[in-house]
């Protein structure tokens, strides 16, 4: 049985730490930016950060081997990850 992507990454300072780099890395990509924009775009990318930490918690409570065991804290992420794609976007 394959186990859902998510998985691997069910330790959550390894997620918010990879999380983190990704929002890093596309906020690097923009350097016309200014340090406002940076400070406004860094609070956001903390926010996304905390968001998907709280994702990865609540993970290892509503999934197990592949399968979802709590349909109420499984619902929620679908949701916030895509709230986490669309102000990814945006940053």
């Amino acid at each position: 049985m394959q186990t859902h992507w998510v998985g691997h990454f069910t330790h959550q300072k390894r997620l918010t730490l990879n999380i983190a780099v990704i929002l890093v890395t596309l906020a690097c990509m923009y350097p016309g930016i200014s340090q406002a924009s940076v400070n406004d775009s860094f609070t956001q990318a903390r926010q996304l950060a905390q968001l998907s930490e709280y994702i990865a918690v609540d993970y290892v409570e509503a999934v197990r081997d592949g399968q979802v065991i709590n349909n109420d804290e499984y619902q929620e992420m679908p949701e916030f990850s895509q709230l986490i794609v669309t102000k990814v976007s945006t940053i």
